[in-house]
């Protein structure tokens, strides 16, 4: 599964969570979990949300409509080794504001 910005937008319910998941020192993807699935989120032109900053990703997420938000910091292992596609291991998880 898969959304992009706009779709989540318009959700009648905020996601349970997204998640800034830190894939190397200067680079975060944008996911997202809800009703217990966790996906990549998208552009509206189909491009994966990618921050360079956590800055960055806090006004990315801003207008979205979510429960909590937090900074998902991957075990070392995972980021060596490139786990499969939308497998995550268990990690540090910073809360994150918009304020």
């Amino acid at each position: 599964m898969k959304m992009t910005l706009s779709e989540i937008q318009h959700l009648d319910h905020p996601v349970d969570k997204l998640m800034l998941v830190s894939l190397c020192s200067m680079s975060y993807q944008l996911y997202a979990e809800d009703q217990g699935e966790r996906f990549a989120v998208y552009t509206n032109k189909g491009e994966r949300v990618v921050s360079k900053s956590i800055e960055e990703g806090r006004q990315l997420i801003q207008g979205l409509k979510c429960k909590s938000a937090v900074l998902y910091q991957q075990l070392p292992y995972d980021e060596a080794c490139a786990p499969v596609e939308g497998e995550m291991s268990p990690a540090m998880e910073i809360p994150l504001t918009s304020h």
